[in-house]
């Protein structure tokens, strides 16, 4: 009989060196789930179910979508992904408690990207903000007792769940949840009541600076309270570092704004300076963001002309300034 982690959804083995790994096959956790739970030790995977067919089966049911995406990964390729399902999706913003912005203001951004959405909703798992109408929502959209999950990796799908469970269900049952991308590996399906199953699905990969960064350095990256924006009026061309595996070259006459954790630190440079991070020269519009995931945005106000310094080849997507 196949058994799955509780977890994480992987299916248990006691074949070391397999996701799934556990001691013993009465557990309901494999050893990873365990030691991130219990110890704070994180592991990196480097296998995960195609995300291609998991969209593919969630797309082939009638059950409704509650689409997670964190308030920094907002964009036209959310929108993509989103028109592609057949599903009825509410689309579900997070990490409100980061930044200081008007939810109305990131509504009304949502209704100027036409996003094929049933409804809208900004949340703060950590707050409990907006939890009570998001699961009023849930219940008066889903069309069966199913209702499945679906967003980026890190955008907090996990630990909404585990609040819903908190909140409205007499279960004792959590996801795990890490500071790493993809902790789901499967499909894990949760009872919340007799009348509502949330199903957790693996977050969609992003190329994400995280994948390369030690786990210190992850720990200081990911925010834990409210930003507060890094300010920069650029009058000489200069070069802005983040610690040491982030850049920006801009030239005057220009502003920049950094929207990321307090922990991380900035420096500016009036010359050339050797990083040996990868380049990318990019045409910016004029009020524009760069979503770069992991870290968080950048605002730049005038259209320019840029070089990015990254600690690989990262995937970077300019959207219309939100912030």
């Amino acid at each position: 009989m196949i058994k799955k982690c509780t977890g994480c959804g992987a299916t248990l083995t006691t074949e070391q060196g397999k996701l799934g790994f556990t001691n013993n096959l009465e557990s309901n956790l494999c050893m990873r789930c365990f030691n991130i739970r219990n110890y704070n030790k994180y592991e990196k995977v480097n296998y995960l179910e195609d995300i291609n067919t998991i969209i593919k089966e969630v797309k082939n049911t009638r059950d409704i979508i509650l689409f997670v995406v964190d308030i920094f990964n907002i964009s036209n390729k959310l929108k993509e992904i989103i028109d592609y399902l057949n599903n009825n999706v509410i689309l579900c913003i997070t990490k409100y408690d980061l930044i200081d912005i008007d939810e109305n203001k990131i509504i009304n951004y949502i209704n100027n990207l036409n996003i094929k959405c049933i409804g809208s909703i900004v949340i703060s798992s950590k707050n409990n903000y907006n939890l009570d109408n998001l699961f009023d929502l849930i219940n008066k959209n889903k069309i069966s007792n199913n209702v499945y999950l679906v967003g980026y990796t890190n955008t907090g799908k996990s630990t909404l769940i585990n609040k819903i469970i908190k909140n409205y269900s007499n279960k004792d049952y959590n996801l795990t949840t890490s500071i790493l991308p993809s902790t789901t590996l499967s499909f894990v399906k949760v009872n919340v009541n007799e009348n509502l199953t949330l199903i957790d699905t693996p977050g969609i990969i992003l190329s994400n600076i995280i994948d390369f960064l030690e786990e210190d350095e992850i720990k200081k990256i990911i925010p834990k309270k409210k930003i507060k924006p890094q300010i920069y009026q650029i009058k000489t061309e200069q070069i802005i570092m983040v610690d040491d595996f982030l850049g920006i070259k801009i030239k005057p006459y220009n502003s920049v704004v950094f929207y990321a954790s307090d922990k991380l630190e900035y420096n500016r440079y009036y010359k050339d300076i050797n990083n040996n991070l990868f380049v990318k020269k990019i045409k910016v519009p004029d009020n524009s963001e760069l979503i770069i995931n992991g870290y968080g945005i950048i605002k730049i106000k005038k259209k320019t002309e840029i070089e990015l310094y990254l600690i690989n080849n990262i995937d970077v997507e300019i959207r219309k300034a939100l912030f």
